[in-house]
């Protein structure tokens, strides 16, 4: 038969674990104009200039230096659902810890 299950790790073992870090491929977050947040991801990064090339879903690029108080790396998106995942799990135990305190 099939051994013990192993519970999966949660979302935020795993990012603590495994911090976004800044490479080829990244997905980051860009605050510009002090009012408007962008996402893109890593695409090159240019040693002669210490600046990272930053390609956006509408194919804007820029170039800048990280880390940047305005840019935050971002998780993988499969980390990001296995983490509304673990949430919807915590709460229907909620619900079923309170319905089970009622039926006493």
């Amino acid at each position: 038969g099939e051994g013990p299950s192993v519970p999966r790790k949660r979302a935020e073992v795993i990012l603590a674990e495994n911090p976004p870090a800044y490479q080829v491929g990244s997905r980051i977050r860009v605050f510009y104009n002090a009012r408007d947040w962008f996402v893109g991801h890593l695409t090159e990064f240019d040693e002669a200039s210490g600046e990272w090339e930053i390609v956006y879903g509408e194919g804007d690029r820029d170039a800048m230096r990280l880390p940047d108080a305005d840019a935050v790396l971002l998780p993988p998106p499969e980390l990001l659902v296995q983490a509304v995942e673990d949430a919807s799990a915590d709460i229907r135990r909620g619900l079923k810890a309170l319905a089970r305190r009622g039926d006493t």
